[in-house]
C-alpha cells in the first residue's frame, strides 16, 4: 500500500486530514476513492504493519608464531553472521484485500574465512626481500524461509498460522572458495621496487573438472630522481607499471546443476525442472561447462613533483579486459527454457 495516494489524488479544495483516522468503527478502511488500490493514507499509517529485525555478529581471532628470525607463521579465523526477520501485514478491512495478506522472511546468512600464512622478511645489504605464502578457505551460507498467504481466518489476528491460504518456500545456498597464494617483494636501495604474486582459486559453484583458475600479477616502480642527478627544482620523478589477473566463479551455486522446485498452479503445486531461481517455474537451463571469469588489467604511468612539491602531476594509463564473463543469455523457448548461463561476455 502507498500512503501517497491520498495527498496525490484528493481534490485541492479538500483537507486530506478529513480522511483521518482512515478506518471505521469496524476497523475497516474508510472508502474515499472508487479505485480500491488507492489506499487511504491514514489507514496505511495506522493499520498496516511492517517490521524487521537484524542481529549481526562479526568476529575474528588470530595467532602468530615466529619460527625463526624473520619467519612468521600466522593463522586467522573470522566470521560475519546475521539473522534477519521480516514481516509485512496487509490488515483485515483493506479494500483491495478485504481479509488481509501476510509476507514473512526469515534468513540466516554467514561467511566464514580460515587463513594461514607464512611470511619471511630479510634485508641483505641494499636488497630487501619479503616473501609470503598462504591458503584461505571461504565458506558462505544462506538459509531462508519465505512465507506468504491471504485471508486471516480470525479477523485482525495477524499470524502466519491464522492464514486461510499460505505458501512456504525454503531456500538454501552454500558456496566455497579454496585458495592458495604467494607473493614476493623485492626492493633495491629504496629506489626500485618489484612485486610478483600468484593465486589459484577453486570454486564450488563450478563443475569439479572446470573449477580452478590461476592468476598472476607483477608491478614495479622506479624512482628516477634518486637514480640520476636532476635539477634541484625536481623533487620526484617516478615510473610505475603493473599487470594483474583476477577471476571469479559462477554467481549462483545452482548455475551448473538442475534442481526441482515448486511452481504456482490453480490446484496443487507442480514440480518443475528449474535452475537457479526456486519457485520461478521454467527459467534457465544450467550449464555444467561453465568456467571461471578472467579479468586482465594493465597500467603504466609517471609521477612528478617539483618546486618543493608545489607543482605535481600523476599520469596513468589503465586498461581492463574481462574475458569469459558469465552472462545469462536468452534462448528459444522451444528448447523448454528461456535462458542459459554462458561464458560469453567480453
Amino acid at each position: 500500500a502507498n500512503p501517497n495516494w491520498s495527498p496525490y489524488m484528493i481534490a485541492n479544495t479538500a483537507d486530506v486530514r478529513w480522511l483521518n483516522p482512515g478506518y471505521d468503527a469496524r476497523g475497516y478502511e474508510t472508502v474515499w476513492n472508487d479505485a480500491g488500490i488507492a489506499t487511504n493514507g491514514y489507514f496505511v499509517i495506522n493499520k498496516f504493519q511492517e517490521d524487521d529485525r537484524k542481529n549481526r555478529f562479526i568476529g575474528q581471532g588470530s595467532i602468530s608464531y615466529e619460527i625463526l628470525k624473520g619467519l612468521v607463521l600466522k593463522g586467522v579465523v573470522s566470521q560475519d553472521h546475521y539473522d534477519y526477520n521480516f514481516a509485512s501485514v496487509t490488515p483485515t478491512g483493506t479494500l483491495y484485500a478485504l481479509t488481509g495478506q501476510y509476507v514473512g522472511i526469515k534468513s540466516d546468512v554467514s561467511e566464514t574465512n580460515g587463513l594461514a600464512t607464512l611470511t619471511y622478511n630479510r634485508q641483505i645489504k641494499d636488497f630487501g626481500i619479503s616473501l609470503l605464502g598462504g591458503v584461505n578457505r571461504r565458506h558462505s551460507e544462506l538459509n531462508e524461509l519465505d512465507q506468504s498467504g491471504t485471508g486471516f481466518t480470525i479477523p485482525f489476528f495477524y499470524s502466519y498460522n491464522n492464514l486461510a491460504s499460505s505458501t512456504t518456500l525454503a531456500l538454501s545456498s552454500r558456496q566455497e572458495v579454496n585458495s592458495a597464494f604467494g607473493s614476493a617483494d623485492f626492493s633495491y636501495k629504496g629506489l626500485a621496487y618489484v612485486t610478483v604474486t600468484g593465486r589459484n582459486d577453486w570454486y564450488s559453484t563450478l563443475s569439479p573438472s572446470n573449477n580452478r583458475q590461476f592468476y598472476p600479477s607483477i608491478n614495479g616502480s622506479l624512482i628516477v630522481s634518486d637514480l640520476f642527478q636532476l635539477p634541484k627544482a625536481v623533487n620526484l620523478i617516478k615510473l610505475k607499471g603493473a599487470y594483474a589477473q583476477v577471476g571469479q566463479g559462477a554467481p549462483d551455486p545452482y548455475a551448473v546443476n538442475l534442481t526441482y522446485s515448486n511452481v504456482p498452479s490453480s490446484g496443487q503445486p507442480l514440480q518443475n525442472v528449474s535452475s537457479n531461481t526456486p519457485g520461478s517455474g521454467i527459467a534457465g537451463i544450467t550449464n555444467a561447462n561453465l568456467g571461471p571469469v578472467l579479468s586482465t588489467t594493465a597500467e603504466g604511468g609517471i609521477e612528478g613533483q617539483f618546486l618543493d612539491n608545489r607543482l605535481s602531476f600523476d599520469i596513468t594509463y589503465y586498461n581492463r579486459l574481462t574475458d569469459r564473463d558469465i552472462v545469462n543469455s536468452t534462448i528459444s523457448p522451444t528448447s523448454g527454457y528461456n535462458s542459459v548461463y554462458l561464458n560469453a561476455g567480453r
